[in-house]
Parts: structure tokens; C-alpha cells; sequence
């Protein structure tokens, strides 16, 4: 810091120990009614504690000896209303803190020299955006030489003067006469983003070091409330129905210190219609009970746990759909039964919906022959109607229904009779039985008469025999059926019966009887081998069997017995007319299974399963 004293012009002292105390009381009344621009509704300054540097005055002719006496003297203060509603400062909003200095005399002729610099709590900063006020002996000072800007506080805080040579400190000129003192004050805005509770903040100022105490900290407490939300911002309002209205916005800048709990919404119209307001968490907010037909404008506003936010400007205007009204009448309505209980009723939407959506369609059919009545509803046409009696005559009709409820029912639709009660079909007729094989039988036959309102599904054909043959059933769509699996050489008559959704209806009469002829024998079961004879030349095989459970119609007379080796031996055969048989000629060392079948006069039957396999010894 430069401490180089600047001299006046001036000759002669003065005392001025007495008219500094008269000058002090005068400063400070004086310094209560400086105010800086922010409007509030009582404020004052909240100033801290007063501090004070000595020096030591010089020899003088005139005075006589040095002596010790006020240097500077200097306090900061914070500007606040504590009898508003909210109190200020409150977070967020600009106050200002001030730095006043006063010095005395001459000091060996010279004035006083001095640097401040903001010391601010966290949460607390310089309000950039704001005007640095300065004052000089309660004047104003406007010269941006005389009261430079933020160009001149530097990131630490500290507020340099404008003129370099005195390495940008400040300057107090001493006085004479009746007035020996001078002061500078300088008011600086700030902005707390927090609750703030006499929290200690001020300015740290430096002077010449010929004073003592050169550096002080000089310290007032801020305090700062709860205050009001800004006012919410991008407020904007449409129609959302004839009665009701959207409004959407952001979030304030600032919440006032204190969480936003909701927002108010209000909706004023220019054309008489009802004022109504709502409230939300956030965006957006919806206004019910609007007039429909009028011209609305609306606004906003944030609350927090402490007070009602400012509103926002209005929006700009919007008019409410008018009153929706109920739909007209369907038109082209039809109707056609579907089956003995249902019907389908075909309509074309009405020419208005009363300027609401058709949310529903709902349609009744009345019966003029005693019918039960029955409603149906749905989206779009055609609506399906379940429900009515069978065999009655039916008229339908349609309406429409929107948010203002059910319009009128169209005309009733020409009348149309739902088809008899169904039931099952009756009995198909001509059935024939034809045999195909000595197991299997065709049957034909013709469709019944009637369906019994309810078309046939399936048929089922089932063959009977008199004399112990299997009875078989076979189901198919339609005529001829043909049926497997029957046994052979056995008297069998056939029948059918249809059916549809309602049941099975009854068999027909029976087909004429049909005799299977003979088959061939089943295959004979249980067969056993083993290998007979102890030498090579003397081994046959012996094969055991139980005889097929049936012969189909004709005698078995014989069985014939094969042989075949499983890794190149002489396959061989044998026959006879019952359990065991026997073959002969056998490789010897070789494997060999076998197997037997039947004969009858129809022909051979089918092999049995092969035995296990049994070596040939050799």
C-alpha cells in the first residue's frame, strides 16, 4: 500500500480535538437518512461496532508539541426491515452493505490513505448485477472516476480507486475550521442464498501504517429470512375443455429460502364469465369450473412454507370452447338375427356429436310378440345384441352418447324374427353297409331331414355284430364311412346318427346285415427255441408256440417254421400241425432265431415274433 501522505496547500493548524466529537454526532445523523435505491418499506441500517486507529500528531510552532490522537475512525452496517412482511433481506433478494470512514485533522499535514476490502460468510455474495453507491461528506459521488464499478473490485473483494498513483487506494482530505473531519461511504449490494443468523460480515480496511491497529476487520451481523418465491416464469394458459383450462409454467428463479410447497393458478375472464383458481405441486396446474364461451387470461404464483409468491403478469388471452351438447340421432339403423338369440344392429354415427366426442353407442331391441328386451353398447358399429327368444319378432334402435350424456334413439329398425329354438338333428336315413375286406365294412347313407336349425358337425357310423364279432365305432364329416378292424367271417349291421352344437341326435335304423369272409390266421404268440442234439450233426431246432387266438373264420392246417441264422448259416424250414416243430440241417458254430406262422384255406398267415437266438454247437 502507498503511504506517502499528500500535503495542502494550506498553511496552519487548527485543534480540533473538541469539534471532532460535535462532528461525529452530526456525521451520524446525517448517514441515517442515506438510503440506497432498493425500495423497502422501514428500513434502517443495522451497523455494527465502531473502530478507531491512533496516530501521532507532529511538532508544531504553532500547536506545540506531538501528541496522540483519532487516525480514522470506521464501522460497517447492513441494510434490512425487520417490520415488513416478509422481513428483508430475505434469501435471494439484494440488500447492501456499507463501509463508512472518517478521519481527523491533518496528520503532520497530510490527509488519510486506505484500501477496503468485502469480507463475506458463505452463502453471501456481491451482488454484480447491482450499482456500488458512494457518498462523499453525505453528497453523492456519480463520476465513474469519483465512484468506479466492479471493474475495480477484484475477485478477493477489495475496491481499488481509480487513480493509479496512489496505488489505487483511497483518499480523505483533512479539513479546517469548524469542520476538521472528512468521510467517504460506500454502499456495496449483496444477495445471501441462504438463512443467514447474525451472521458476523464486513470489510477488512487497511491504512497507513503510521496508525495503529492499520488493520481492521470491521463487522455488523446479517440476518436473512424466509422470504417470498419469485414470481414463476414462461406463464402460458390454453382451453383444455369448455369448462376447464391448463396452466403451465417453470419454476422461479429463487424459492425465498424455503422449499416451494405448491403454485396457485387463477384465471380471470374479460367477458363475465366465472374467475376460478386451483393449485398444484408443479406445472401444470388445471382450472376447473370455467365458463364456457368466455374470454379468460390467468396467472401464477410459487408458495413456500412461509409465504404467498408475488403473481405473475397475465397470460395471454383464450377463449373456452362453448358447452358441448348432447349427440344427434344415428342414422341408417338396421338389424339381422345372427342366430335364435342374437342379432346385429348396423348404424352411421350422427351428423353432430355436440362438440364432444362420441365416447359410446348403445342399442335396444324390443320384441312386439312378447320377446325379452335386450341392450347391447359399444364403440362402432356394428353392436353385437345376445340375449333374445328364439322364434320372436324384434325392432332395434341406436343412440350415441358424449361427455354431456346420451342423445336421442334413432328411429326403430324394420322388423326382423329370430330363427326357432335349435336342436339336434334328426336321423340320417338309406344307411347301407358294404364290405370292403374280410375286417372292414362301407357305410353310406343320406343326411336327415333336418339339421335342427344348427348345422351338423360330425357323423359317427358304428357296426354291430350278432355272432360275437367286435363292434367298431368311426366317426367323419359325411357319407360313406368306412370302418376297419371288424372280425372276420362274423354278421355285422350298421347305423348312424348326426350331430351339431346343440347334442347328438338319434341312430337311424340299421343297414341290412353283411357276413365278413374268412382271413387268414392271426399270428401264433409265445414262441420258445432251443437247439436239440448233442453233436453237430445230429442238433435241429425245436421251436415251442401257443396257436393264434383266432383262426378268422377257417381251420388252421398247418404251421410252417423258418429258421434263419443271424452270421451266415443255412436257413431252414419245417413244418407240422401244432406245438413244437422242428427243423433240421442246421449249420454248425453258426447262430440261429425263429419264427412260425399259420395256414388256412384262405392262405398263410403272418409270422410270429423271432425267438431268441441260440447257437448251432460245432
Amino acid at each position: 500500500m502507498d503511504t506517502t501522505a499528500r500535503r495542502r496547500t494550506t498553511s496552519g493548524r487548527r485543534s480540533r480535538r473538541a469539534g471532532a466529537v460535535v462532528f461525529l454526532l452530526a456525521v451520524i445523523a446525517t448517514l441515517l437518512a442515506v438510503a440506497p435505491p432498493a425500495a423497502q418499506a422501514a428500513p434502517r441500517w443495522v451497523d455494527g461496532q465502531h473502530k478507531v486507529t491512533k496516530v501521532t500528531n507532529c511538532y508544531s510552532t504553532i500547536i506545540g508539541p506531538s501528541f496522540e490522537e483519532t487516525g480514522i475512525e470506521a464501522f460497517v452496517g447492513t441494510y434490512a426491515d425487520y417490520d415488513s412482511s416478509p422481513m428483508q433481506p430475505f434469501v435471494g433478494q439484494q440488500t447492501y452493505l456499507r463501509l463508512f470512514v472518517i478521519s481527523y485533522g491533518d496528520h503532520c499535514g497530510g490527509g488519510v490513505f486506505f484500501s477496503p476490502k468485502v469480507v463475506l460468510p458463505a452463502g453471501v455474495r456481491l451482488d454484480r448485477t447491482g450499482q456500488i453507491f458512494c457518498y462523499l461528506e453525505g453528497a453523492r459521488l456519480t463520476h465513474p472516476a469519483d465512484c468506479p464499478q466492479w471493474s475495480n473490485v477484484d475477485s478477493n473483494g477489495r475496491y481499488y480507486s481509480t487513480f493509479s498513483e496512489d496505488g489505487g487506494n483511497w483518499f480523505l482530505p483533512n479539513r479546517y475550521g469548524s469542520d476538521p473531519s472528512a468521510y467517504l461511504e460506500f454502499q456495496f449490494p449483496i444477495v445471501s442464498d441462504t438463512l443467514q443468523s447474525n451472521t458476523p460480515i464486513g470489510v477488512e480496511l487497511q491504512s497507513a501504517p503510521a496508525n495503529t491497529n492499520h488493520v481492521m476487520l470491521l463487522t455488523s451481523n446479517l440476518n436473512v429470512f424466509i422470504g417470498t418465491p419469485d414470481v414463476p416464469r414462461t406463464v402460458a394458459a390454453t382451453a383444455t375443455s369448455s369448462s376447464t383450462a391448463r396452466v403451465t409454467f417453470t419454476a422461479p428463479a429463487t424459492n425465498g429460502g424455503s422449499p416451494i410447497t405448491d403454485y396457485d393458478a387463477e384465471c380471470v375472464s374479460t367477458t363475465g364469465g366465472a374467475s376460478r383458481s386451483a393449485f398444484a405441486a408443479s406445472s401444470p396446474v388445471d382450472v376447473t369450473g370455467l365458463s364456457s364461451g368466455h374470454t379468460y387470461k390467468c396467472r401464477a404464483r410459487a408458495n413456500n412454507s412461509a409465504y404467498y409468491g408475488v403473481w405473475s403478469a397475465y397470460t395471454s388471452t383464450f377463449t373456452t370452447p362453448a358447452a358441448a351438447t348432447v349427440p344427434g340421432a344415428p342414422t341408417n339403423v338396421s338389424a339381422n338375427a345372427t342366430s335364435s338369440t342374437t342379432a346385429n344392429v348396423s348404424y352411421s354415427a350422427p351428423a353432430s356429436n355436440g362438440g364432444a366426442a362420441i365416447s359410446s353407442y348403445g342399442t335396444e331391441c324390443t320384441s312386439a310378440t312378447g320377446g325379452t328386451t335386450r341392450t347391447a353398447t359399444g364403440a362402432s358399429s356394428p353392436l353385437s345384441v345376445t340375449g333374445l327368444s328364439a322364434g320372436h319378432s324384434y325392432a332395434c334402435r341406436v343412440r350415441a352418447t358424449n361427455s354431456a350424456g346420451p342423445g336421442s334413439w334413432s328411429n326403430l329398425t324394420n322388423t326382423f324374427t329370430t330363427p326357432a329354438a335349435a336342436t339336434a338333428p334328426g336321423r340320417p336315413t338309406a344307411v347301407t353297409a358294404t364290405v370292403l375286406s374280410p375286417r372292414s365294412i362301407r357305410v353310406g347313407f343320406t343326411p336327415p331331414a333336418s339339421n335342427g336349425g344348427s348345422a351338423i358337425t360330425t357323423y359317427r357310423a358304428q357296426c354291430l355284430s350278432s355272432d360275437g364279432g367286435t363292434t367298431r365305432t368311426v366317426d367323419g364329416a359325411a357319407s360313406p364311412i368306412t370302418i376297419s378292424n371288424l372280425t372276420p367271417a362274423r354278421s355285422y349291421k350298421c347305423r348312424v346318427r348326426a350331430t351339431n352344437t346343440i347334442g347328438d341326435g338319434l341312430y337311424s335304423a340299421y343297414s341290412p346285415t353283411v357276413t365278413l369272409a374268412a382271413d387268414v390266421p392271426d399270428r401264433p404268440t409265445n414262441v420258445k427255441l432251443k437247439i436239440a442234439g448233442s453233436t453237430p450233426q445230429t442238433a435241429f431246432a425245436d421251436l415251442t408256440f401257443t396257436a393264434p387266438v383266432s383262426d378268422n373264420g377257417s381251420p388252421i392246417t398247418s404251421y410252417r417254421l423258418q429258421c434263419i441264422s443271424t452270421d451266415g448259416g443255412v436257413t431252414r424250414y419245417g413244418t407240422s400241425s401244432g406245438s413244437p416243430i422242428g427243423a433240421t440241417g442246421l449249420t454248425p458254430g453258426k447262430g440261429y432265431h425263429c419264427r412260425v406262422r399259420a395256414t388256412n384255406a384262405v392262405g398263410d398267415g403272418t409270422y410270429s415274433t423271432f425267438s431268441t437266438t441260440f447257437r448251432v454247437p460245432g
